[in-house]
């Protein structure tokens, strides 16, 4: 028996579709390598995420705990007799000045207009001028 080779055609063909099933194949195991990266660094943003997040939930509580002790400090002192109601209202409009104009000098021109509007809201304000004239007599 002979062999007959095959027409060059068909031999373009075979080796068309061999190469063809080879790129498939080389761009699955690429596909799937760049999801492996992309999964590894969705993991890794995902951790660095969740640490960053904690970090932030954190400064609130430690900024709030330093107001708390800070509002504990003014209440002993006013309970203790070392301060008067009016210099308890003083001390928390300087508090909450130095607290919600961080890096604003405290003799500044907005420090100052900040508290002046504090003074003036707790001095026209029925409910915290009631509050402010019970300071001083409760223990």
């Amino acid at each position: 028996m002979a062999n007959k080779l095959p027409s060059i055609g068909k031999v373009d063909s075979i080796d068309s579709a061999g190469r063809s099933r080879a790129t498939e194949q080389a761009e699955k195991v690429g596909k799937a390598t760049e999801a492996a990266a992309v999964a590894a660094v969705t993991k890794a943003d995902k951790a660095a995420a969740a640490e960053s997040a904690s970090a932030v939930a954190a400064a609130p509580a430690v900024a709030s705990t330093a107001a708390a002790d800070a509002i504990a400090d003014i209440a002993a002192r006013l309970r203790s007799g070392t301060l008067t109601a009016s210099q308890a209202v003083e001390a928390l409009i300087q508090d909450a000045v130095a607290k919600n104009l961080p890096g604003v000098a405290p003799g500044s021109k907005l420090a100052e207009q900040l508290r002046s509007l504090l003074a003036a809201y707790a001095d026209a304000d029925p409910y915290l001028a009631a509050r402010i004239k019970g300071l001083g007599t409760k223990e």
